[in-house]
Order: C-alpha cells, then sequence, then structure tokens
C-alpha cells in the first residue's frame, strides 16, 4: 500500500501503520512479511521486549519475510 507500513502474519494478523502510528505486536509469534512505502523516507523501528530498538526498516523497501517472535511493538517514523 502507498504511503504506509503493511505487516502480516502467517496465522492471519495484520496492522497498517501511517507516519507516527504505532502497534503492539507482541500476542504476534511465527513468520510473515512487511512492506515499507511510507512517504519522506519514513522508517518503521521494531522493538524487543525490553523496549530497546531491534531493527528499523530501510526506507521503501519489501516485502520482506520475517520472524516476528522478537518484536514485541511498531512505530512508524516519518
Amino acid at each position: 500500500m502507498s504511503g504506509a507500513f503493511c505487516a502480516t502474519t502467517d496465522n492471519g494478523d495484520s496492522v497498517v501503520l501511517y507516519c507516527g502510528m504505532s502497534a503492539g505486536t507482541r500476542t504476534w509469534s511465527g513468520g510473515g512479511y512487511w512492506n515499507n512505502r511510507l512517504p519522506d523516507n519514513g522508517r518503521v523501528k521494531m522493538f524487543g521486549s525490553n523496549n530497546t530498538v531491534i531493527y528499523t526498516t530501510p526506507t521503501n523497501y519489501g516485502p520482506v519475510r520475517g520472524d516476528w517472535n522478537p518484536v514485541y511493538s511498531l512505530r512508524a517514523g516519518c
């Protein structure tokens, strides 16, 4: 989706984030995909269980397959 960050799990969970939005993913597990199409070189930070950044997405990148087990929350910054 243009102008947004989209994420899904193999179990059917999904979230769409726009600039400045955040979402909890603590209950997500297993594999899935994310696709970053945030405007203005936006990135999404992925946080672990102790609220530290474990990954920051590249701008305008994806779809990418990954493991949601270590990710507890997401925050979109533009």
